[in-house]
């Protein structure tokens, strides 16, 4: 089935600024002269930065560095003095508050001509018989994508949710690159919809915009008596301001032509102030 995606933009990934401390990075297991040394730490978990870095892996190390650990607030690297120098060099690129990110996810049942009523134009992206098809602006896999943008999307989910279409409202919050899911069960205006959860990874850009990962997991019914489920898995990723809404449609339909309805659902990303 295909999906509809408004509000949501994709930009190229931001680089890291310093991604040039992994040029020397090397495997040196158990270099000779290694001893313990610690490194305290002003902003970051420790174990954030290891997971950063991805020092848990011998190959990612420094030269001349065995092991880093995390031990309170700091970082405990096994290796030589010139090893543990380098980890210095490195360590005020990575030691920066942990970014935290609110996620409004609003689960909503809505009929499909009030959503053209709305003003929301949706616009294939994906891949389609014509090639009249704007150029890709979202990233999907296995699935034909739609993409509007404008205040409409806001009032939309305002006025969806005046009219009781509002099947459930989550807020989680995530830490940066962190995944955090919201999810919805079966709704009686949506008997087709087995369930619903949304995966969701917040990434905090230098602009204070909000890279946002996707990935839903829908599970449906099939019409009739024998009432067989589906489950489809979808990836997306876009670029959104922090409390810009996000709208994604067609997962689910109600298979009543008579009042047709179809799930959409709304997140709303809120950049949370770092008080540290």
């Amino acid at each position: 089935m295909p999906h509809r995606i408004a509000g949501l933009h994709r930009w190229p990934m931001t680089v890291l600024p310093a991604l040039w401390i992994f040029s020397i990075c090397a495997a040196h297991a158990d270099p000779a002269g290694a001893s313990k040394h610690e490194l305290a730490l002003h902003a970051a978990p420790p174990q954030s930065v290891i997971d950063t870095m991805h020092w848990s892996k011998p190959e990612n190390l420094p030269e001349g560095v065995a092991s880093i650990t995390a031990s309170g607030s700091s970082l405990v690297v096994v290796g030589t003095d010139a090893g543990f120098a380098r980890v210095q060099e490195i360590a005020p690129f990575v030691d920066v508050p942990v970014r935290k990110v609110a996620l409004r996810v609003q689960f909503v049942s809505a009929k499909s001509w009030d959503v053209t009523a709305s003003g929301v134009s949706f616009a294939l992206l994906g891949p389609a018989p014509d090639k009249k098809a704007a150029p890709t602006i979202m990233a999907g896999v296995d699935t034909r994508i739609q993409q509007a943008s404008g205040p409409a999307v806001a009032k939309l989910q305002t006025a969806l949710a005046k009219s009781g279409g509002s099947l459930k409202t989550s807020t989680v919050t995530a830490v940066n690159n962190t995944e955090v899911s919201a999810s919805v069960g079966s709704a009686p205006k949506l008997p087709l919809l087995a369930g619903c959860a949304f995966f969701i990874t917040p990434r905090v850009n230098e602009d204070n915009s909000v890279t946002l990962f996707l990935r839903p997991v829908v599970t449906t019914r099939s019409a009739g008596s024998a009432q067989k489920e589906e489950t489809q898995e979808t990836k997306l990723i876009g670029k959104v301001q922090s409390g810009q809404p996000v709208v994604i449609g067609n997962l689910a339909r109600s298979g009543n032509r008579a009042s047709d309805a179809e799930l959409l659902v709304f997140i709303t990303p809120a950049i949370a102030e770092n008080k540290s």
